[in-house]
C-alpha cells in the first residue's frame, strides 16, 4: 500500500446557515436556542483498502502494479490517496 496525492482531487466546498434566539426576561434567567446547517460537497477523505477492494470499478485508478526487485514479479498495489467522496448535509439545534 502506498500513500500519495491525487491529481483529480477537487477542493471541498460548503454552505452554512445559522439562526439564534435568546430570551432573557430577568438578569438571572435566559433561554438560548441556535439552529445550524452545514452542507458540504466534494468532501475529501482517504479511502480504506476494504472500500477500494469492495468497489474496484469505482476506485480503479487507485490500483497500480510494481515490480518486486528481489523476485522480479509484478505485484498489485493499492494507493491510499485522498478522494472526493460526495456530499454531507448536517443540521441541528443547540440549546
Amino acid at each position: 500500500m502506498a500513500q500519495q496525492g491525487y491529481d483529480q482531487l477537487k477542493p471541498e466546498t460548503s454552505s452554512q446557515k445559522s439562526v439564534g434566539f435568546v430570551y432573557s426576561p430577568t438578569t438571572d434567567f435566559s433561554i438560548r436556542i441556535d439552529w445550524w446547517q452545514i452542507n458540504m460537497e466534494d468532501q475529501v477523505q482517504r479511502v480504506t483498502e476494504q472500500k477500494v477492494i469492495a468497489d474496484p470499478f469505482l476506485y480503479n485508478d487507485l490500483f497500480a502494479t510494481r515490480s518486486n526487485a528481489q523476485s522480479g514479479d509484478l505485484e498489485l498495489e493499492i494507493t491510499r490517496s485522498p478522494v472526493n467522496i460526495g456530499k454531507s448535509n448536517n443540521k441541528g439545534i443547540n440549546g
